[in-house]
């Protein structure tokens, strides 16, 4: 067998009047449920109109405009 590594892509995207906006970027490298946020659940409150930010959370780096709760 050869080594793998598990990446996972996640992207969400809108659409606003006609224009597609990524809201969303982010990567899973484990397949546990929420294992990129150590297994929490959690909940997004996304404002479209502000600026992206990065958010590296265990390991894994996300580009949003959303906040995690």
């Amino acid at each position: 067998m050869f080594p793998i590594e598990l990446v996972i892509g996640q992207q969400l995207t809108v659409s606003i009047n006609g224009e597609e906006k990524e809201i969303w970027t982010n990567s899973k490298r484990d397949p546990e449920e929420n294992s990129e946020y150590a297994g929490k659940h959690f909940s997004a409150e996304c404002e479209f109109t502000d600026e992206e930010v990065l958010i590296e959370k265990n390991g894994s780096l996300m580009v949003t405009v959303c906040k995690l709760n």
